[in-house]
């Protein structure tokens, strides 16, 4: 599984979201998108990104183990395991 670690950003705007989904109750890395095409929206959805140490808290709590396989920038590669 990829992922992102949104805690890893310096962007003004990124981090104001974050600080709006805190204040909602929502975890930071929950997105919430929409796509456009040629004038047709689509519709709405979240997108989640777990940074990598909620991801191993959750594994492990529900009996599942993790291995980040890389990890550069934020961006990280994982491998999620019994």
């Amino acid at each position: 599984m990829d992922s992102l670690d949104v805690r890893s950003t310096t962007v003004p705007e990124h981090l104001a979201y974050q600080e709006r989904n805190r204040k909602l109750g929502r975890y930071i890395g929950v997105i919430g998108l929409q796509m456009e095409y040629k004038g047709k929206l689509g519709e709405k959805f979240k997108l989640l990104h777990v940074d990598p140490q909620t991801l191993k808290e959750c594994a492990k709590e529900t009996g599942w183990s993790c291995e980040i396989l890389k990890n550069e920038n934020g961006n990280y590669l994982v491998k999620i395991f019994k």
